[in-house]
């Protein structure tokens, strides 16, 4: 967590109802609030990665720059592997010439694949935590 201040003691976040006029006290954990802004975003990243068509080396060096702008390593890492690996919109040629079945099958495992490896990313370098 070098870019991220850490504290011991749990947040006090003043959080504001749908409307806006009715503040809510509660009390947030800093690691819950990362863990779930960095899954949300990994989720972000694994769809917007699969819809998407774009070379590799357009690719590679937008993750460096996404790296550089304080992008956690899993999300830029499951951008970039959906990215490569999962054809949404190359869906209708795969189709043409692996069948329907099969070009499911090679997407779902692809996404599946890319989800975990971004998550073993994202463990690697502590953005993501078991307890």
């Amino acid at each position: 967590y070098g870019r991220y201040q850490q504290q011991d003691a749990a947040w006090e976040a003043l959080l504001c109802s749908p409307a806006g006029s009715l503040p809510i006290r509660t009390r947030l954990d800093p690691d819950e609030v990362l863990l779930l802004q960095g899954l949300v975003g990994l989720l972000a990243a694994l769809l917007l990665g699969s819809v998407t068509i774009m070379p590799g080396f357009i690719a590679y060096p937008l993750a460096g720059v996404l790296v550089n702008r304080g992008v956690l390593y899993m999300v830029v890492a499951g951008f970039v592997i959906t990215l490569q690996m999962v054809g949404v919109l190359t869906f209708p040629v795969e189709r043409e010439y692996l069948g329907v079945r099969a070009t499911v099958i090679r997407n779902g495992m692809s996404f599946v694949i890319a989800a975990i490896i971004s998550l073993s990313v994202g463990l690697i370098f502590g953005e993501v935590v078991l307890s």
